[in-house]
């Protein structure tokens, strides 16, 4: 089961580094459609993309969530 990401301070971090959902569905390794379902909060991030993108943003895990 995925956990809760806050989106809006994901959508931020996004837009701070100009990067598109194309951009975070790469650093995934998925596709758009399901970043846009993560992101509409349709899915849940797993613990290991929240991780990947806390790491490559720079950011710790509790501040995505």
């Amino acid at each position: 089961m995925g956990d809760f990401v806050n989106r809006d301070k994901l959508r931020g971090v996004l837009a701070e580094q100009r990067l598109n959902q194309n951009d975070l569905a790469k650093m995934l390794g998925t596709n758009r459609v399901s970043i846009c379902n993560r992101l509409n909060g349709d899915t849940r991030f797993t613990e290991t993309e929240i991780s990947i993108l806390a790491e490559k943003f720079g950011k710790s895990i509790f501040y995505l969530k």
